[in-house]
């Protein structure tokens, strides 16, 4: 399984959800940026917690992720 994390400004969330997806469950693991616009060849894609100052970008990522998930 290949799996997209995206990591947000001032948090560590995403290295550490990577980690685990690597190391645990031995799967591949691709770093997203914020606005990233292509998911091709993901199968799932995380949006990890992060910091206060990181979640004011979350919901307009989310929103992001959403929708280029509809082109699927």
């Amino acid at each position: 399984m290949r799996w997209g994390v995206v990591a947000f400004t001032g948090s560590t969330d995403d290295r550490h959800t990577a980690l685990v997806l690597r190391q645990a469950l031995a799967h591949d693991v691709v770093r997203l940026s914020a606005d990233e616009q292509r998911l091709d060849g993901l199968d799932c894609v995380v949006l990890p917690g992060g910091d206060e100052s990181a979640r004011r970008d979350r919901g307009a990522t989310g929103a992001r992720v959403l929708e280029r998930l509809g082109e699927f």
